[in-house]
């Protein structure tokens, strides 16, 4: 079964009338005449709540028995079960507001929100709008076609992801408004018939009848439907509907309806849900639980019954005849065998009393001839109508209605306003109480008058059938008994002149406001009772009675006037057009066509569509959402009956439209955030549904992307391992699938690789030893090469080899120097692109030739201010002797001294690490001590011998470290210069010998 809203609260009524096709026959009934005691009841009844069995909450909003005879229950909690000893409850299931069970025995929930259950007595499977063709995880209603099908009708009031869906077992198929003839997104109920065609119950736009492809719908517009919201549908055994709506049950067997309605049979309510029982009794709830045999009406509440809620939501017949019900405080099972159902008996209807033939003494009484069938009723002197200002151009009402509010009172009113303004008839027969207990409408004397909400001024009007003498005897009385006092403006008009006017402020009890006159007059002549705004300047509680009752006394002396000869009225024609197209958010241009000047006014079958002037013959029509609608011109010439004539009106969908960008330009690597922006679309419904999008990082098609397929956010990332000119497609979508593509080009820099220090497996080598280099690099580009180019400060440069993986890499070369040195090896590697990377050096591979000979020399150089660190100022003569050679084995031995007076400074030391002879020039390196301290000290001395250059001047500099802090140098007497520089400091005294 179905989901069931809550239902409306209507006063129970104690005495009603009810009509049967057209005022059949009229029966009053009594709550106290049902006649069923709760001893009667007990045994036929079994009643489940939360405390004296296993179900698992009170509201239970779906029930079934399946082929075994298992009770099973959907409640707004878990779902279980019941086989008459032993309960069990199934947690996964929550919220099941439908309930089926098919012909292979399968329990099928419909939960509102989670998805559709399977359950075959074993195993559990869920079909969500993930992996089924359902619309909407919202699942209202479910029925089994007699091939064994399942229909699942989605959705709510407010979602437009909804619709119908059907599963054969294997496929699924959809269908909504957008790719069918649903007129309503939401199905809040479905009946099969044997042939395979469903009947289906929407939201708000009535019943319709679907064979798959094609549907007649039937709503409130035009049918007598009750109501435009069907809540349940059952098949009797002609295959002929019982409908259940909101505002009461329907019955339609193809040539005619039956309706019933608080207003006119025993119903409390509405008809929520509709069940029939094997011998054809129709069973429904809504404020109660109520049996129609065909004649009789049966109800049962929680007064006169064990049901335990009077708000019945579920109904369902086991084979047996048992009745499992489902209220909104419980469960309960009724077997209707066993107990002898209350009947209520029909009464003769009452005559209607035709209008009076005119004669002397005739009596025109507003109450008691006031029409529920024709506005005027030919032969009537009374019609009903509105004035925008007092005396002005009277417009008759064209519709009859009950009152929504007040139900067993009908109500003349415009077509396109519901409740106001209005001339309102109670036809109870007691008084109707409002919701805080105030009287409103007295069941005799007076017709109530409500002026409109845009203040037009609600109008009684009696015409004069012939000439003659009348007295006119007429009373105005607030109709409200507490909370607001009536505020209205009430007057008397003569032919369109006022000749009583009064102000009204005050509640029903104050009494009456009442005018009496007599009056000559000529036949055509008007008197209007008239009710307008009031001093507050407001509509609210203004209902105002009017007691109107003219008495012609005699013939009258006046003369009348002639009237003038005639043609007889034509029957108004009205020609709605059609079919009509355009597109949502716009405007939509009707031309209807009529044959004779006439009052005449569109309506249109949905809230989504609204006029630029109703009352216009050729108005724009505009629809916020695509869909087919139905739009209804209606003409009236105040004599005959209105005609109306309907047109097709098919609302296309228009794609959204919207920016899309990046935010580039970016480098190789990063990712580039592309959006859209600047959404919009002609739809609002589609803006407040919300959009969807999709993007392709390497500008494909998304042709193939649907609106389901899709995310809901706006932008997306795009990463690219290489510089150029990158395009990304996006795509943006509306809940209909109007669509969009876009591109955007992305701007993707190079960026140039970064090279790491430069290894060698051996800085200290012998002339003509090959060494091994290498250097490791990052790219952001993965997708970058490269070249590499080694300098060995030797004079030569080479490429070596590259190893990269994903812009990671590794440059190697080999080297071989063949004269000593001590040299400076640099690299640096370049992308594909042309960028170079920072240039990395090695500092120092030192080559000596182990038989190129020795150094020796002494003397002194003038030691400059800030040489030595410990005493920047201590500055003269520094002396210094050396002697450093290589064996004959190859083996290397040395001493060294310096010593610098001005500064107590002594170095010393006895050995060398390595030593270089290139022509005049010669370097050596080791270690030593520092006289009165313990630390360990580096040194590098570097000479020219003078005799091998053109100046003749020998060159002597010497540098020191402090090996155990820092390598801090603490001597340097050409600080500041390149380690390896050529010395520039000549010696004072002594000679230098370099003996290659």
């Amino acid at each position: 079964m179905k989901h069931r809203s809550v239902i409306r609260t209507i006063v129970t009524i104690i005495a009603v009338l009810c009509i049967f096709l057209g005022l059949a026959s009229i029966v009053t009934v009594k709550a106290a005449e049902a006649n069923i005691s709760n001893n009667s009841l007990q045994d036929p009844w079994t009643v489940y709540n939360t405390s004296n069995s296993g179900l698992p909450h009170n509201v239970v909003r779906s029930t079934s028995f399946d082929q075994n005879g298992l009770q099973w229950f959907g409640t707004e909690g878990p779902a279980a079960s019941f086989d008459g000893v032993n309960w069990q409850t199934y947690s996964n299931v929550q919220n099941a507001h439908s309930l089926a069970v098919d012909q292979n025995n399968n329990k099928w929930f419909g939960t509102y929100g989670d998805g559709l259950w399977k359950f075959d007595g074993t195993n559990w499977t869920l079909y969500t709008t993930g992996n089924s063709g359902l619309p909407s995880n919202n699942i209202r209603s479910i029925a089994v076609d007699p091939s064994g099908a399942l229909w699942f009708g989605t959705g709510d009031c407010c979602s437009y992801a909804n619709g119908l869906a059907h599963f054969d077992g294997v496929d699924w198929q959809t269908y909504t408004p957008a790719n069918s003839c649903l007129p309503d997104r939401t199905v809040l109920a479905i009946a099969a018939e044997s042939n395979g065609v469903v009947w289906l119950g929407t939201y708000g736009a009535g019943v319709v009848r679907f064979d798959g492809v094609n549907c007649i719908i039937y709503n409130s517009s035009n049918s007598p439907l009750p109501f435009n919201e069907v809540w349940d549908i059952a098949l009797d055994s002609s295959n002929t509907p019982w409908i259940g709506t909101g505002a009461g049950l329907a019955h339609f067997d193809g040539q005619g309806w039956m309706v019933f309605t608080p207003s006119n049979s025993p119903l409390p309510g509405g008809a929520v849900v509709v069940e029939i029982d094997s011998f054809g009794n129709i069973w429904f709830g809504s404020e109660s639980l109520v049996m129609y045999d065909g004649i009789n009406f049966t109800i049962y509440n929680s007064i006169n019954s064990p049901l335990p809620n009077n708000n019945v939501w579920e109904l369902d017949f086991y084979i047996d005849g048992r009745l499992l019900i489902g209220t909104l405080n419980g469960g309960a099972v009724l077997n209707p065998g066993a107990i002898v159902p209350a009947t209520i008996t029909p009464t003769p209807s009452p005559t209607l009393t035709p209008p009076p033939d005119p004669g002397s003494g005739i009596v025109y009484d507003a109450f008691a001839d006031f029409s529920a069938v024709s506005n005027p009723l030919p032969g009537s002197t009374w019609m009903y109508g509105y004035t925008w200002t007092l005396g002005g151009t009277f417009d008759l009402y064209r519709a009859l209605r009950n009152d929504i509010d007040r139900p067993l009172s009908i109500l003349w009113t415009r077509p396109e306003n519901f409740i106001t303004p209005n001339v309102n008839k109670n036809i109870s027969g007691v008084d109707i109480i409002n919701v805080d207990g105030c009287i409103l409408h007295p069941p005799t004397v007076y017709l109530n008058l409500h002026l409109g909400q845009n203040n037009e001024l609600s109008v009684l009007r009696w015409t004069a059938p012939e000439n003659g003498t009348y007295i006119i005897d007429s009373a105005f009385k607030s109709l409200r008994f507490c909370s607001q006092p009536t505020t209205t403006d009430a007057h008397i008009l003569y032919n369109s002149t006022p000749i009583f006017n009064v102000f009204i402020n005050e509640y029903m009890s104050v009494g009456d406001h009442a005018f009496s006159t007599t009056l000559d007059l000529i036949a055509g002549d008007t008197i209007d009772f008239v009710v307008g705004v009031g001093q507050n300047g407001n509509y609210g509680a203004d209902s105002t009675g009017v007691r109107a009752t003219i008495t012609k006394i005699s013939g009258g002396t006046a003369t009348p006037t002639p009237t003038p000869t005639s043609s007889p009225i034509p029957t108004p024609t009205a020609i709605a057009g059609g079919p009509y197209f355009g597109a949502e958010g716009s405007a939509i241009t009707l031309s209807g066509a009529n044959a004779s000047t006439l009052d005449y006014i569109w309506s249109v079958d949905s809230p989504l569509c609204n006029f630029s002037n109703a009352n216009d013959l050729t108005p724009n029509l505009t629809c916020s959402d695509n869909g087919t609608y139905t739009a209804t011109l209606t003409a009236n010439d105040g004599i005959n009956p209105p005609v109306s004539s309907s047109a097709v009106v098919i609302v296309n969908n228009v794609s959204p439209s919207a920016g899309f960008d990046n935010n580039g330009p970016i480098n190789e690597g990063d990712s580039a955030t592309v959006s859209f922006s600047g959404i919009s679309d002609p739809s609002p419904v589609d803006t407040l549904a919300g959009f969807h999008y999709a993007f392709d990082c390497n500008g494909g098609s998304l042709s193939e992307v649907n609106f389901e397929g899709s995310g809901a956010s706006n932008s997306t990332s795009c990463a690219f391992a290489d510089n150029g000119n990158y395009i990304v497609s996006g795509k943006v979508m509306d809940k209909d699938g109007g669509s969009i593509e876009s591109t955007t080009t992305v701007n993707v820099n190079n960026v140039a690789p970064i090279l790491g220090a430069v290894t060698i497996d051996q800085a200290l080598i012998p002339v003509n030893t090959t060494i091994n280099a290498s250097a490791s690099f990052t790219d952001p580009g993965s997708l970058d090469s490269h070249t590499a180019l080694w300098n060995w400060d030797d004079g030569t440069t080479s490429s070596g080899s590259i190893s990269p993986t994903n812009g990671n890499g590794t440059a190697s070369a080999s080297h071989s120097y063949s004269l000593p040195g001590v040299y400076l090896v640099k690299l640096a590697v370049t992308d594909k692109d042309g960028a170079p990377s920072n240039q990395s050096i090695y500092e120092f591979v030192v080559v000596y030739d182990p038989t190129a000979g020795f150094v020796t020399g002494s003397g002194s150089i003038n030691s400059p201010a800030g040489a030595y660190l410990a005493d920047p100022s201590a500055t003269g003569q520094g002396k210094f002797g050396f002697n450093t050679k290589y064996k004959k084995n190859g083996a290397l031995e040395s001493e060294t001294a310096f010593e610098l007076e001005a500064g107590s400074f002594h170095f010393h030391s006895s050995n060398a690490q390595w030593l270089v002879i290139s022509g005049a020039r010669a370097s050596f390196q080791g270690t030593g001590t520092v006289e009165g301290n313990n630390h360990q000290f580096g040194f590098t001395a570097t000479l020219i011998d003078g005799q091998f250059t053109s100046g003749g001047i020998d060159m002597f500099r010497l540098r020191i470290w402090d090996m155990d802090n820092g390598n801090a140098v603490i001597y340097d007497n050409e600080r500041g210069s390149y380690i390896y520089a050529d010395p520039i400091t000549p010696t004072s005294k002594g000679n230098i010998k370099v003996k290659k």
